[in-house]
């Protein structure tokens, strides 16, 4: 979460890529820190990283919709309905 604000708010790319990179680098660390203390199995840090990553993506793609409803409501309190 760090690393996305830190993409977002900065000019530089040089350090959207150190903000990433690093990123990546702690999320690899404590995955292999996991898996060699025999905490977890590979398959539960790739089941981990797909649910996150797809999470994160919809939270993503929700968020501009959000702020386009609490903008025009002026409360957060809004109900999503599923047209089929």
């Amino acid at each position: 979460m760090v690393a996305y604000f830190g993409v977002l708010t900065s000019r530089s790319q040089k350090k959207r890529v150190v903000s990433v990179d690093a990123a990546v680098m702690l999320i690899a660390l404590v995955g292999f820190s996991r898996v060699y203390l025999d905490a977890h199995y590979i398959s539960d840090l790739v089941g981990g990283g797909c649910g996150g990553a797809s999470t994160a993506r919809g939270t993503e793609m929700l968020m501009p919709i959000w702020l386009r409803l609490f903008g025009a409501l002026q409360k957060p309190i809004f109900n999503f309905k599923v047209v089929r």
